[in-house]
């Protein structure tokens, strides 16, 4: 699937996936100040292509998205860790 959002330069979901945190919150400041002005634009009559502010929020919702993943990600490895913890602890434990 191609993004297709110049402002952010970004051509795919995996180069999307590849991003730190700190780009994909940039990328979406970028794009939420762009719908902005396009509101602007189209209040002012100076929208000239009426798909752009679709295919913004169709942009914002695939940085979200990638976001919402990450976090995901996180909070599997965090769990996965305190299952191990908590499995070597018992392992450690000395029954009688």
């Amino acid at each position: 699937m191609r993004v297709r959002a110049e402002a952010i330069g970004v051509g795919s979901m995996d180069e999307l996936r590849q991003k730190t945190p700190t780009e994909l919150k940039t990328d979406l400041k970028t794009l939420r100040g762009l719908g902005v002005d396009m509101k602007f634009q189209r209040v002012y009559g100076q929208l000239e292509d009426s798909t752009k502010p679709r295919l913004n929020r169709q942009n914002i919702a695939r940085v979200l998205t990638v976001v919402r993943e990450k976090q995901i990600q996180q909070f599997l490895l965090t769990d996965e860790q305190a299952i191990a913890d908590v499995v070597a602890y018992i392992d450690s434990i000395e029954v009688d």
